[in-house]
């Protein structure tokens, strides 16, 4: 009967899009951070069957709900976020990354060319990164205000010594790379302090040496604590700067790129000598493990500065000891004159 085939035909569904409401777009927004509240608040923004209207233009300075910050505002507005708009700013958004791209590839070659220690290297490089996410890729023409409010919040969250770094590492930037005046001269005074440092017992370091489970990092801490020397000094130590017959080690590339001998006590030489003979590299006195044991006979890097850290961190945890002694109260007493 084609009659009843007519009247039984199915009619396609046509469904009602899900609309959030504006309460429930900030609830969303909160639970996302990073890169995945930046996609989803432009595809909301940016969709073609969501409603745009009510959301102000793409402004600088952050956003009025308690979510990460950006510099998109999504604040209720009379004028509307139109496609043409943000793909405009989105344009321009991709201009100045690739622009600060180079400038941070010039920056790294300067830095190079001046000679300057590696750490430094990455420190300075560092602060560009940092400085650059804050005011997204445009750091060519920042007014004094600007790093004002920059170095005030990053004093809120690093330490003084951070502050210091990314100071000097923007103004390498703009001296170097960008060849434009500071533009505020005198702004940070951080304060002048003289610390005594953190010096174990003898105790103290019989116990971080026996609380270390792995060789190398054992033998590590001793020849560091029995030799005076920086973490640097001692990642790049080879088995050529052991001077036995004069009981000295030559210590390359020091504080200032500057060589000095130290003495070689004969416990840290027994040493030194045994630990040798488990790894036999012929040229890193302290190789790394990433190839276990048959891999440090051939390995070219030294140790990982970071899992050396991490593990001197943990062995202190263990040992429960104290970064800094308490002051004890003493009194003097003088005789009456």
């Amino acid at each position: 009967m084609p009659w009843l085939d007519n009247e039984t035909q199915a009619k396609t569904p046509q469904r009602l899009p899900v609309v959030l409401t504006v309460s429930e777009v900030k609830s969303l927004l909160n639970r996302l951070d990073g890169t995945l509240w930046l996609i989803a608040s432009l595809l909301y923004a940016d969709g073609c069957r969501l409603r745009t209207k009510g959301y102000a233009k793409p402004l600088r300075g952050g956003c009025s709900f308690d979510g990460p910050k950006s510099k998109y505002n999504l604040t209720p507005s009379r004028e509307g976020l139109f496609h043409d708009e943000l793909r405009s700013y989105l344009k321009m958004d991709a201009l100045s990354g690739a622009n600060f791209k180079l400038n941070y590839q010039s920056h790294l070659k300067h830095l190079k060319l001046k000679c300057l220690q590696p750490k430094t290297i990455e420190a300075y490089s560092r602060a560009i990164r940092r400085i650059g996410e804050f005011f997204d890729h445009q750091i060519d023409s920042l007014s004094e205000q600007q790093l004002v409010d920059y170095f005030t919040d990053l004093v809120a969250s690093h330490s003084w010594s951070s502050v210091k770094l990314d100071l000097y590492g923007l103004k390498f930037c703009y001296a170097h790379v960008l060849r434009k005046p500071w533009v505020a001269p005198g702004l940070i005074k951080p304060p002048k302090t003289q610390r005594l440092p953190d010096i174990v017992t003898i105790a103290q370091a019989q116990r971080i040496f026996a609380a270390t489970r792995v060789l190398s990092y054992r033998v590590f801490f001793f020849t560091l604590y029995s030799l005076g020397l920086r973490l640097g000094e001692g990642l790049r130590l080879q088995v050529g700067d052991i001077d036995a017959a004069r009981w000295r080690v030559l210590i390359r590339d020091a504080k200032g790129n500057r060589d000095r001998f130290v003495p070689l006590p004969q416990a840290t030489h027994t040493l030194l000598q045994s630990f040798w003979q488990v790894h036999r590299n012929p040229v890193l006195l302290f190789p790394n493990r990433h190839g276990g044991l048959k891999g440090t006979a051939t390995a070219t890097t030294p140790l990982d500065r970071g899992g050396v850290q991490t593990t001197m961190h943990k062995v202190v945890e263990a040992c429960v000891l104290k970064k800094r002694a308490r002051h004890t109260a003493c009194a003097t007493a003088m005789r009456p004159t």
